[in-house]
């Protein structure tokens, strides 16, 4: 999201996954990231990130489907959990580590 964000952006258009980079990961889900420029080769200010953030957030008020939950599913035990339509679950390759294995529902 943060990368797509940055594309709407005028002279950030190049903006790819690999320019958001993740720091201090935790088990916790905790953590903090930073922009790269790669044709400065600096990193970008926190206050232009969360602009673009901020305005593609505005700009996706008629796709609410998270207000909405259309992204939610629910399994015969009632806990929440996000549809997939593949098999054998989605893997986030930036936050997966090595000894992680994906279990089937």
């Amino acid at each position: 999201m943060v990368a797509f964000s940055m594309r709407k952006v005028p002279n950030r258009e190049t903006t790819e996954i690999s320019h958001v980079l993740l720091c201090n990961v935790t088990q916790r889900v905790s953590f903090w990231f930073v922009v790269t420029d790669p044709s400065k080769n600096h990193t970008l200010p926190a206050d232009e990130v969360q602009s673009a953030i901020r305005q593609n957030k505005e700009s996706s008020e008629v796709d609410d489907a998270e207000d909405k939950l259309e992204n939610m599913g629910t399994i015969a035990n009632s806990i929440p959990c996000d549809s997939l339509n593949m098999k054998g679950g989605h893997v986030n390759d930036g936050f997966m580590t090595e000894d992680e294995r994906l279990t089937p529902l």
